[in-house]
């Protein structure tokens, strides 16, 4: 007899977590992938674009959305303080703006904060470049300038993936101009120069791997991860010129 209370017991158990599943399911918004590498909001009828893939969210929000692609369903998130028209994003780091949307070119991004952080699931900032009692807004807008000229502007160069890196962090960059989105390139030094042809290129480099691009770059950062402080290596850099 208690065998069979126990049973009852675990079956109505069972039930009853399979409802809330299912209702925790059935709440979330069915997100329809479109033509022209569209996704449509089947609720509201509101489409997105997906942001190229250097960009991501700075956080995600509560589950809002299924999305079925080729056979791989994955659940969409709210952006915090964001419309659920105009964005979403998924654990994998994409970002899904409204079709229309002109996102700002990383170019032109007037940048707002830097975090060196490590490479790591985990994410954790190393260092942090931004404006404050003890880094000003004047050379926290130079070392943001000569990154993003190196990034934007630099001469592109064969990824060396012969080599063998020393130290390598993902730049987080965030602006005022696409808030709650970081745009994100990787920044490695290597054990030794890197040559192209007869060309020494140095050791440092910044390399976005979703847009193929790899450029040589100061070694400010790595020199502040090693205790220097902004206003040094900064100077130096303007005594290097």
């Amino acid at each position: 007899m208690k065998h069979s209370q126990l049973s009852v017991t675990l079956l109505a158990l069972v039930l009853v977590l399979t409802a809330l599943l299912s209702s925790c399911g059935a709440r979330l918004v069915s997100i329809v992938p479109e033509e022209n590498d569209l996704f449509r909001n089947a609720k509201t009828g509101a489409t997105y674009q997906v942001l190229p893939a250097s960009y991501e969210p700075i956080s995600r929000g509560e589950e809002y959305g299924r999305l079925d692609q080729s056979g791989v369903e994955f659940v969409l998130h709210e952006m915090p303080g964001r419309s659920t028209d105009e964005w979403l994003c998924s654990v994998y780091g994409d970002v899904y703006c409204r079709s229309d949307y002109e996102f700002v070119p990383f170019a032109d991004w007037e940048i707002s904060a830097l975090y060196v952080c490590t490479n790591t699931a985990l994410v954790v900032s190393e260092l942090t470049i931004k404006p404050s009692a003890i880094q000003s807004e004047a050379l926290c807008d130079r070392l943001y300038g000569l990154l993003k000229a190196a990034y934007a502007e630099g001469e592109g160069v064969y990824y060396p993936s012969y080599a063998t890196p020393s130290r390598a962090y993902t730049l987080r960059f965030e602006s005022e101009d696409m808030p709650g989105v970081y745009f994100c390139v990787k920044m490695i030094e290597y054990t030794e120069d890197i040559f192209e042809g007869e060309t020494n290129l140095g050791r440092t480099f910044l390399y976005d791997r979703y847009a193929d691009r790899c450029v040589a770059v100061s070694d400010v950062l790595f020199r502040m991860l090693d205790g220097e402080t902004l206003e040094a290596v900064m100077g130096a850099e303007v005594d290097g010129e």
